[in-house]
């Protein structure tokens, strides 16, 4: 009998575990963007919105710098500069405190020198949840 309830709850839980290890369609669709379109500078923007939501911030590094290296490419400065915010939110939540600073002083110049409202807003924001760099 108990080895029955074992096998029972056992085909009961093989759902939840598959369910589990699934990837929203979202990412999947970004992801093949990228397979594609490695110069996407959207879907590199999702990317690394999606990895720092997500606590990845070694996913968020990565695609950020992607992003930079298509930025150089491409000669796309606001990809450069969402970059720069990425990589410096990241890093500062992974603790690596004197990148981070650098990072958000490279954003704050590249904002302010184009004009960018919202990315100046949002440095603004790091700022206030980081302290003072």
């Amino acid at each position: 009998m108990k080895l029955k309830c074992f096998f029972l709850l056992l085909l009961l839980w093989i759902p939840f575990c598959v369910q589990a290890q699934k990837r929203p369609v979202v990412l999947e669709k970004q992801l093949e963007i990228i397979r594609k379109e490695p110069d996407n500078g959207d879907a590199l923007k999702f990317l690394c919105q999606y990895y720092l939501n997500k606590g990845d911030y070694s996913k968020t590094i990565t695609y950020a710098e992607i992003m930079k290296n298509v930025a150089d490419k491409t000669k796309k400065p606001l990809l450069q500069l969402y970059s720069y915010i990425y990589q410096a939110q990241a890093q500062m939540m992974s603790g690596r405190e004197k990148t981070a600073k650098k990072n958000l002083n490279l954003s704050l110049e590249l904002a302010t020198k184009l004009n960018n409202d919202s990315a100046l807003f949002c440095l603004w924001q790091s700022r206030t949840l980081f302290g003072k760099y």
